[in-house]
């Protein structure tokens, strides 16, 4: 929805913020591989109307990625964007 915040799991959701082409559709064979990956696209949200969304470049494992249970609720109380992600869960 417009003005919304995202998060998701995907290991290279961020290694473009260019749209796909309208035929281009998740999974498929490598010659229709957007960016290199079949991957979706962080930029998918935002392109849709979506405030922010965090993503990845590379394969983060999981201890790298966006923590929806710090993150959604900080973004409720009123936290920004741009906060720092060591502040999270601190009054």
């Amino acid at each position: 929805m417009p003005g919304a915040i995202a998060t998701e799991f995907a290991s290279t959701n961020a290694r473009t913020l260019k749209r796909p082409l309208d035929d281009w559709v998740f999974g498929g064979d490598r010659q229709h591989y957007f960016g290199g990956y079949n991957q979706n696209l962080s930029a998918d949200y935002l392109h849709e109307g979506a405030t922010g969304v965090p993503g990845n470049v590379y394969e983060p494992f999981l201890q790298a990625c966006a923590r929806p249970d710090y993150l959604l609720p900080a973004w409720f109380q009123g936290r920004n964007l741009a906060d720092p992600l060591c502040s999270l869960g601190k009054p």
